[in-house]
This record gives structure tokens, sequence and C-alpha cells, in this order.
């Protein structure tokens, strides 16, 4: 959309704003996609303010109407409504950013790298050819400019694990050899006094 995300509505102040600025239904980032009637922010903003319009959210396609639009000619009430509407938007950008993610052995980062990340936008990793991920690969830049510790890690697969154990394994044998070969079975000592 425009680099950020569709507006979460934190105050009674930001709502009056946005409703007197754009005198027409718009979409906020509110959305009960992942349970229905539970509804959170799409940037991850705690759900602290509510403007819902009477007997709303209602539902009322039967689990149809996920996403919240705000009606301007009711003073900027919301109303939940199928997700598929054309309408107006409004996104909001953070002001701050992460960084680089951190870096994982033997892991990259999912798609192109860029210089700065959304505060929220998450990024997952993937294991190099002969390793295998273990925990989860994903973490989301933190309020404040941090990235989450990365839990992932690249664990070599058995072919490969086999592969190094068998060249460690040989490397210890042929060096047990030499050193057999170098050093005397018994020692016999003479003293002379």
């Amino acid at each position: 959309m425009c680099g950020g995300h569709l507006i979460s509505v934190m105050t009674p102040e930001e709502q009056d704003y946005i409703n007197d600025k754009y005198k027409e239904y718009q979409w906020i980032g509110l959305n009960d996609r992942t349970i229905e009637g539970d509804f959170h922010w799409s940037d991850g903003n705690p759900l602290l303010y509510e403007n819902w319009n009477k007997a709303q959210p209602d539902s009322y396609f039967l689990s149809g109407e996920d996403c919240a639009v705000m009606v301007w000619h009711d003073g900027g009430q919301w109303s939940d409504v199928p997700c598929n509407y054309h309408l107006s938007y409004t996104c909001k950008k953070g002001v701050t950013s992460c960084g680089e993610p951190p870096r994982v052995l033997h892991a990259q980062v999912y798609g192109k790298k860029r210089l700065r990340y959304e505060t929220n936008s998450r990024v997952r990793y993937y294991c190099e050819e002969g390793f295998v991920q273990k925990l989860n690969p994903v973490i989301k830049c933190l309020p404040g400019g941090k990235w989450e510790e990365p839990l992932t890690i690249c664990m070599p697969t058995r072919k490969s694990e086999h592969f190094v154990t068998s060249e460690t394994n040989q490397h210890e044998e042929a060096a047990g050899a030499a050193a057999k070969k170098a050093s005397p079975l018994s020692w016999d000592i003479k003293w002379s006094f």
C-alpha cells in the first residue's frame, strides 16, 4: 500500500483528526481474520480505544465481516464489513525502524535485503544447503528499533554430520596411527652412576 499499515486508532483525538480530515468511508487496520470476534490491529498495536457503531461488530454476513471501516457521517464510528469492499484508506508509518536483521550461523533471510525495516516487520530465516532448521525462524522488529533475538538454529543434516564425523574420525585415526609408529611400545632405560 504506502509502506506502512492501515491506521490503528489509539485515542479519541486521533479518531477525530482522521474523521474530520477525510470525509469518506475508509478502512482502518482492525480485523478479526484470525479468530472470529477477536479484533486486532494489523500493525500489532494493542486495542486500547474502540469506537464501534451501535450493535457493531455484528458479523452480519455470518463470519464474512472480518474487516473494520470508519463511517465518517456517523462521527467516525466503526462497522465490521467484508474485506473485499473498495474503499479509501489511510496508512500510518512508524518513525522508528530496525537495521539489518541479526546474523544466524548457516542461515539467510528470505527476500531482498533492505537497509531499514519498519516496526513490527517480520523476517524469516532459512538454512543453507546441508543444514536443517530448528526452532522458530521468524523475528520481529520491535518498537525502539531493535530486533527480537533469533531463536532459530541451523543444524547439519545427518548426511553432513556423517561426512563431518567421518572426516574427523579419519584424521583422528591417522593421527593415532602416526603416534603409535613414532612412540616405542616399551622404554629401555639404562641408568649409569
